[in-house]
């Protein structure tokens, strides 16, 4: 527990969509899996390198075999935040919520964490909280409040 706990606190960056400002394309390294190259008009090419980087065929179920490490991690006794980033369109509800077939992140997580306070439900008791915030047109909404114009920070 205590190596997992050491190894799956760091920072880990989600991948949806990079933006390189040019018109481009997306090539991903097969033996590489925290790299993408952005080919750009002519021979120029920029190199990101992430801690993983998601391939288009990659589903929620690989999605969240990577991040769970990190996100169950709050049990430990660590303080987690799960975030989509992105521009409009390119995933981010999806990834975080999936479809009733398949669950994304949130469900997933929610999911494995009451899995995981039942099993140890004899040796430590948990007490959960959950925050959901949409930023958006550099307004911020409280999602978990009925009233949306209650939920609107500046």
């Amino acid at each position: 527990m205590e190596e997992t706990s050491s190894v799956f606190n760091g920072k880990l960056n989600i991948l949806g969509e990079v933006s390189s400002g040019c018109s481009s394309v997306v090539e991903f390294n097969l033996f590489k899996d925290n790299e993408l190259h952005i080919l750009c008009g002519g021979s120029s090419r920029k190199l990101f390198k992430f801690d993983h980087v998601f391939r288009p065929q990659d589903d929620q179920e690989a999605v969240f075999a990577q991040t769970s490490p990190v996100m169950t991690s709050v049990l430990d006794g660590f303080n987690v935040c799960i975030i989509a980033y992105g521009q409009t369109g390119t995933g981010k509800t999806f990834t975080m919520e999936g479809t009733s077939e398949s669950s994304g992140v949130h469900y997933r997580t929610l999911e494995e964490l009451f899995r995981i306070s039942e099993e140890r439900s004899c040796t430590m008791k948990y007490d959960l909280s959950v925050s959901m915030l949409e930023v958006y047109n550099e307004k911020i909404r409280d999602l978990l409040v009925e009233d949306s114009n209650h939920g609107v920070k500046k």
